[in-house]
């Protein structure tokens, strides 16, 4: 059997650390970033402790990869041009992206939950979330100051925090969450 790649160690490099994202991402979500132990993370990968401490240094770098990857993964699903100026059937496609993501993978949603919720956790990655949602908040803002709306940036900040409300309430009980009727209610609030 010839030696590996270059190429092949750089793939088994990133599928370990994906596995290792994935079990933490799980364990985060349903266990809770303090009660998760590296030893938890590591058992639920496969891989032992100390190749686990080869990839991250402490649960602090891997929940900021976490959280860093998720939203740039949400991002690229929601496939908006956050370059573009926002029109009103923009901000309505806005929204509607934005519902569409938290409908889907729950255990991201859960872990950032947790984190927003947990104030020593969430110390550790909201200035990375915040740059990453910058984009979001900047259009959402401009769109607001053209309406001639007198706070655009606090409008910004209280659709992003809509969106966090509803996401919270739906984790909890998404089969009987009015998720549709709330999206429709946004709509119609907040296209001004």
């Amino acid at each position: 059997m010839p030696p590996r790649s270059e190429e092949q160690f750089e793939a088994i490099r990133q599928e370990r650390k994906e596995s290792l994202k994935a079990s933490a991402l799980k364990l985060f979500a349903n266990k809770g970033f303090t009660a998760t132990s590296v030893m938890d993370i590591a058992k639920d990968a496969g891989v032992s402790k100390g190749l686990l401490y080869n990839y991250y240094t402490n649960k602090t770098e891997l929940v900021r990869d976490i959280i860093k990857a998720g939203f740039q993964t949400a991002l690229q699903e929601m496939d908006f041009d956050f370059t573009q100026k926002l029109d009103e059937e923009r901000m309505k496609e806005l929204i509607l992206k934005n519902f569409a993501l938290i409908e889907s993978n729950t255990d991201f949603w859960k872990l950032y939950i947790a984190v927003i919720t947990q104030p020593a956790v969430a110390e550790m990655v909201m200035e990375e979330i915040f740059k990453i949602l910058e984009p979001f908040f900047t259009i959402v803002a401009t769109y607001y100051s053209e309406k001639g709306v007198k706070n655009p940036m606090a409008y910004a900040y209280l659709l992003g925090a809509i969106f966090d409300g509803v996401g919270i309430d739906y984790m909890f009980d998404p089969e009987h969450y009015p998720l549709n009727d709330i999206k429709e209610i946004i709509i119609e609030k907040f296209i001004a």
